[in-house]
Formats: C-alpha cells, structure tokens, sequence
C-alpha cells in the first residue's frame, strides 16, 4: 500500500483566491478581538484595517509629546495600568467596556519586579500595590466615588514611582560617570 505524499502548502487555489480568504480572515479575526476587549467607536476602529495594508503618516516628532518618564519599574507600570483601568471604568458607556476594565483592575497578573535585578525599595513597593489591590472589591468598582479615589491614589503613587526610578537611573548614570 502506497501512501500519497501530500506537499507542505500545497493548495489548488489560484493566489487571488487565496489573498480573499486571507484578507476575509483577518476581517473577521479584528472583529472578534475588538468585541472580546469591548471597544467601540474610535477605538475599535484603531484596532481594524490589516487587510487593507499597511498606511504611513508624516509625524512631525518636535509636535508629539512623550508618554511619560523613559524610566519605569515593574512596580510603576501596575500603578499606571491600574489608573489607566479605573479611568476605563469610570468613562465607559457600555457594560461590556466597564466590564472589561473591571476584570483587569481585579484581576489581572501584573509581571513581579525582577528578583535579581530589583531594589528592596522596588519589591516593597509590589507589596504595597499588591496589599493596595486587594481593598478593591468589585462592589467598590460600582461606585463612581470609590473608582475615582482609587484612581487618584493610583495616580498619584504611578508618579511617585516614576519619580523614584528617574532618581536612581539618574544616580546610576553618575555613579557611572565617577568610575
């Protein structure tokens, strides 16, 4: 008995058939994503458009502004995602958007401070944020007033880590300098 070879990628369509389903795929790929994260409008349009191809824009770089201190930590980014996702929470329109900040801000696994690498000041402060996040309920995420203090304080302990990171890259930086 004479077992038939079939060749890797071999397909009997012609390549124009093929880059329908293709761009058919992901149409339909985008779709569902955005419906999984809940967007709309706006941003869910940001997120479509693959198959058309790639699109460039002229940005005059002296006009953006940068998205925040080049100096971040683990511990910062949790802080600064967490506002980020309260500030979701407290804006959204539709329930689906709300409940998807909601899941991240209680449930999502921020990535640890690197154990090697990290400052006990860093892998305190995790511990912080980690004791900080537990206060917050989901009967709390209901409430306006709880979402923006919870936000606020999320704000502000994002820029006090900021702050903290840019210090010690800055006395890194010098130490190096010294020799």
């Amino acid at each position: 008995m004479q077992e038939e070879r079939l060749e890797v990628g071999a397909d009997d369509r012609r390549p124009e058939e093929l880059a329908v389903d293709f761009k058919g795929f992901l149409d339909l790929m985008e779709s569902e994503l955005v419906q999984v994260a809940g967007l709309e409008g706006r941003e869910a349009q940001k997120f479509r458009g693959r198959s058309e191809g790639p699109k460039y824009a002229w940005v005059d770089q002296s006009q953006c502004e940068i998205a925040g201190p080049a100096r971040t930590t683990s511990v910062s980014r949790a802080w600064r995602r967490t506002a980020g996702w309260l500030s979701d929470l407290h804006r959204a329109k539709k329930a689906a958007k709300a409940e998807a900040a909601r899941w991240k801000i209680l449930f999502y696994k921020h990535p640890q401070p690197n154990q090697s690498f990290a400052t006990p000041e860093q892998k305190h402060s995790m511990q912080l944020f980690q004791a900080w996040r537990t206060t917050i309920t989901e009967n709390c995420t209901f409430s306006d007033a709880w979402v923006r203090t919870f936000r606020e304080v999320a704000e502000k302990q994002a820029e006090k880590e900021e702050e903290a990171a840019r210090v010690a890259a800055t006395v890194k930086f010098a130490l190096w300098l010294l020799g």
